[in-house]
Formats: structure tokens, sequence, C-alpha cells
């Protein structure tokens, strides 16, 4: 009786075009999304960490290009901090505070993880892969004041063939992205920094981020008094989670009759902060 069964079962899916083993199936509930998909354990994991899901109750749409505004929520929803709860004005002019969206770009504007360009996000803009490093890296180092490189510059790069694409913007970004695995190459010799990411792929991405998800207080801050001959020039509030890291550049602009300090982290070469001052008039470029 078992044995006609298994028969009976095996010629009903040959006849209904059945192709794949039922191994296959998916325990999802999305149609495009099979077993032996490479990205389905990534959208497994994501969708019951609420991290990412569907398009619809359906459609999870794996190779679509993901957008500006779904990467930062579903890097908000990976986060242990975040909160649906932030409201006031929107920071971006092209965020409308009914917008799914809105309270996960709120919170990583407040996080100083995005930054928009001319007062806009561009929200449904496509999310490119130099991009997606730039959001993930600055979110580790919201996350740990010891973000580390795996591999050194030359090593990271060498293998791949379209370095020259890389904005200059995204070169430490990327660095970091690639020798630490988080984002691939689209080929062994092909970075595509400018190519989209896909939904499959920035659900791969989440997953090896999980050391990071839990954001420093980067509004504590402890007090920096900038003198030069005994006065005071500008006294600035820095994160204190860069404390013991920090590098500061001072340089006059006398075309504006201001001064301006950028902050660096030494560990990672990347700006934390800027500010213009009034002066006195004093020329003076230091470094400490």
């Amino acid at each position: 009786m078992k044995k006609l069964f298994s028969i009976l079962a095996s010629a009903i899916m040959l006849i209904s075009g059945i192709i794949i083993p039922a191994s296959a199936a998916s325990d999802l509930p999305f149609t495009d999304v099979d077993k032996d998909d490479w990205f389905y354990s990534a959208v497994a994991e994501g969708y019951k960490r609420n991290v990412m899901n569907g398009l619809n109750e359906k459609t999870y749409a794996p190779n679509q290009p993901m957008t500006r505004a779904m990467f930062v929520h579903a890097l908000a929803n990976h986060s242990t901090t975040y909160s649906y709860g932030y409201t006031g004005k929107s920071k971006f002019s092209d965020v409308d505070p009914e917008e799914w969206y809105y309270h996960s770009v709120q919170w990583a504007a407040d996080l100083k993880i995005i930054e928009g360009y001319n007062g806009k996000f561009n929200p449904s803009g496509v999310l490119t892969r130099a991009d997606a490093s730039k959001i993930l890296h600055t979110y580790a180092m919201r996350c740990s004041a010891d973000v580390k490189y795996d591999k050194d510059f030359d090593e990271t790069f060498e293998p791949y063939t379209d370095t020259e694409n890389i904005p200059d913007y995204a070169v430490d970004h990327l660095w970091w992205a690639i020798s630490n695995g988080v984002i691939e190459g689209t080929s062994k010799t092909l970075i595509d920094p400018m190519g989209y990411l896909t939904r499959a792929q920035a659900a791969t991405v989440f997953t090896r981020i999980m050391d990071y998800q839990d954001p420093l207080e980067f509004n504590k801050t402890y007090r920096y008094d900038l003198e030069l001959n005994g006065e005071r020039l500008l006294s600035m509030n820095l994160p204190e989670m860069y404390k013991d890291d920090c590098l500061i550049e001072v340089s006059e602009d006398t075309a504006r009759d201001s001064i301006r300090a950028v902050f660096y982290s030494k560990k990672n070469h990347v700006m934390l902060e800027g500010m213009n001052v009034k002066t006195g008039g004093h020329l003076f470029s230091i470094l400490i």
C-alpha cells in the first residue's frame, strides 16, 4: 500500500509539471524564494528576525534593486536600539512623516549614519554598492569604537579590475566592507561599486553584521577647548566613544573670517564632525 502511494505521488508530480525535488519547497510564504536558492537562509533569517520582509505577503522580489529607504528601514530593524516612535519635523524635505520608512530614516539621521544631499534623502533611489558600504561602515563605527580591517588596502583591492570606478568618498568604506566579507564583489575581478544591491544581496549582508546591533551613545560627549596663545577660540563637544582616538585638524578661512575644526578617527580615518566659528584674525594650521 505504501509502495502504491509513493508511485501515485511521483506520477502526480510529473503530470503537474513539478521538476524540483520536494525538499526544495520553501517554509517561507514567498512564492519566489525556494530552499535551493543561494540566498534562502539569509532571507529566512531576516524574515524570522523581522529585519526584511517581502514586498507583500507572497512576493519577496530577491533580484529587485534595494532602495535607500528599504535598506535604512532594514538596518533600523536589525538594530537592537531602534524604536518606532520618532516624531518632529522630518530631517529631509522628501521624507514624509506619513511614509512607512519615516521613523527609520529619522533614527539613522539622528545617529549620523546617513546624510542627505541638499536637504533630501532620495528614499526611492536605488542603493548603490558604494553607498551600502558607507552606511554599513558608519553604522559599525556607531556600534563599536574598535572597527578593524581584516586585510590591508592593497590585499583587499588587488583582485579587482574596476577599482577606478570607486568614488572617492567610498574607498575607505568599501575597503572595510570587502576586507571583512560584509560585501563581496559581483565576480572574482569586479566590485561594481556603482551597481545596485539586490534585495537578496542585502538580506545576506545583514547576516554578516550580527556583531553590530547595539549603537553606542553617540550623543554622549566630552568638552574639548581649542586655545591659541592662551585665548580660547572654540569649544566643541566630541563623541566620548572617540575620546582616546581623535585627530583634530584646525585651519583658518581668512575669506570668511572663520576657522574650521575637523575631527577624525585615527583608526578609521573618517571625519566625525566639522564646525565654523568666528576668529580674531589668527592665522594658523595645527595638528594635535
